[in-house]
C-alpha cells in the first residue's frame, strides 16, 4: 500500500469506525470534565503525568473503541512525535543555541505522542447526533445537519480515496495520478447527498435525534478526571 493510502487508512480507522458506542455515549459534562482535567495534567509536563495520561488514554481507547483504533491512532501519533524529536536532535547535531539533551528530546517526543493520542481520543468522543441536538437546542437549525452530513460524507470520501489508490496500485500508476479520480468521486458523492438531503439542508429541522447515555463510561471518565486532578495537585504541591 502507498504511504498516502496507509495514512488515509489509519485516519479512517481512528476517526470514523468507532460508531455510536463506548465513550462516545458518555454524558457531555463527563466528556468536558475529562478534557479539562487531562489537559490540566498534561500542562504540568512531568514524566509521571505523561505516563499516567498515556496509559489511561491507551486503556480507554482500547476498551471503548477497540485495539484497531489503538493501533491506527498510535501510528498517527507517532508521526508528529517523531518529527519533533528528530528536529530537536538535528538541532543538537548542528550545535545551535538552545540545544536539547537526550532526556529533553525524549520528553519532547513523549509529550507530542501523548498529546496527539489524547486529541485522537477526544475526536473519537464526538457524537454527531449530540452535536445535532445541541445546535438544534441553541437555535442554529440550519447548521444542525452539518455534523451529521460531515460524518457521512468524509468517511465515504476516504473510502473512495483508498479504492482509487488500490486501483492505481493494480494498474501500476503513481498515487498522485489517482487523486483526481478520487476527488471527482467525492464531488459526485457530495452532490448526491445534497440532492437526497435537500429538505434537511435547506429546511428547518425541528426533531431531535434520540441519543442514549452510557452511565458506565460516564463514571469511568469522571473517575479518570478526578485521578488526573489529584495527580496534578500532588505534582503542584
Amino acid at each position: 500500500m502507498h504511504i498516502l493510502g496507509s495514512l488515509v487508512y489509519h485516519v479512517f480507522r481512528s476517526l470514523f469506525v468507532t460508531g455510536e458506542k463506548g465513550i462516545r455515549l458518555a454524558h457531555p459534562f463527563a466528556k468536558a470534565f475529562f478534557i479539562f482535567s487531562t489537559l490540566s495534567l498534561f500542562s504540568t509536563g512531568y514524566y509521571s503525568s505523561l505516563a499516567f495520561l498515556l496509559v489511561a488514554t491507551m486503556l480507554l481507547g482500547a476498551v471503548s473503541n477497540g485495539y484497531r483504533w489503538l493501533y491506527s491512532s498510535s501510528i498517527l501519533a507517532l508521526i508528529p512525535s517523531a518529527w519533533y524529536a528528530i528536529t530537536a536532535y538535528l538541532l543538537v547535531l548542528a550545535g545551535l543555541p538552545y540545544s536539547y539533551g537526550l532526556l529533553d528530546i525524549a520528553l519532547i517526543g513523549l509529550r507530542t505522542y501523548t498529546l496527539s493520542l489524547l486529541i485522537l481520543l477526544y475526536a473519537s468522543m464526538v457524537s454527531p447526533a449530540r452535536l445535532y441536538n445541541i445546535l438544534l437546542r441553541i437555535g442554529a437549525k440550519r447548521l444542525s445537519v452539518a455534523p451529521i452530513l460531515t460524518w457521512r460524507i468524509v468517511p465515504q470520501g476516504l473510502v473512495y480515496v483508498l479504492e482509487s489508490l488500490a486501483i492505481g496500485r493494480v494498474k501500476g500508476e503513481s498515487a498522485s495520478k489517482r487523486l483526481a479520480p478520487a476527488m471527482a468521486s467525492l464531488l459526485e458523492l457530495g452532490e448526491y447527498v445534497r440532492i437526497a438531503s435537500y429538505y434537511k439542508i435547506y429546511g428547518t429541522p425541528s426533531n431531535k435525534i434520540p441519543v442514549s447515555t452510557s452511565m458506565k463510561y460516564s463514571v469511568v471518565l469522571v473517575a479518570v478526571s478526578i485521578a488526573s486532578i489529584l495527580l496534578a495537585y500532588c505534582i503542584a504541591t
